[in-house]
């Protein structure tokens, strides 16, 4: 009866590395079609500079597995590759803090999103205000200048807002 029990579990057990093994492969799958999707040669490039860190010239299954568990393992790939290494500094972390790591690059933005406002015509308080501004200390000439100088900033600031 004891044979029978474990001759049993180790079935079991063999069932659950290969579901593992599975489940590990077809998220292999899903990566590479997303990371080839979204960022074309840059990710074979990615890929390739990430298997530098590994012995065997594959991506370290240390950041793999931890990165297909994020909601965007193949933009954490990508940044890691950019930035080897703090790719080798993620894999002598211990795995809580290298997972928690890997989640801030899965969520980051990889470029900042750039408003669509037009730029502002004055700087807010003054820092990096124009000289040329017009005051009440200058001359009728200069503040007669200054001003058209202005108005034609205020109009060119316009027109290029039209065109955002």
């Amino acid at each position: 009866m004891t044979d029978d029990v474990s001759a049993e579990s180790k079935i079991r057990e063999q069932a659950a590395r290969e579901r593992d093994r599975q489940e590990f492969g077809d998220k292999c799958h899903a990566l590479e079609a997303a990371g080839s999707q979204a960022f074309g040669d840059k990710w074979g490039r990615a890929k390739a500079d990430l298997a530098l860190l590994d012995d065997n010239g594959r991506i370290p299954l240390d950041i793999l597995s931890v990165a297909l568990e994020t909601d965007n393992p193949a933009q954490v790939l990508l940044e890691l590759s950019r930035d080897l290494p703090m790719a080798d500094e993620l894999m002598a972390m211990t795995p809580i803090k290298r997972a928690i790591a890997m989640d801030k690059l899965a969520t980051a933005k990889v470029a900042a999103q750039q408003s669509k406002a037009p730029p502002p015509v004055y700087p807010i308080g003054g820092k990096g205000a124009r000289d040329d501004s017009p005051r009440d200390t200058d001359s009728d000439e200069e503040w007669n200048r200054k001003e058209a100088a202005r108005e034609r900033r205020v109009a060119d600031a316009r027109r290029n807002a039209k065109n955002w």
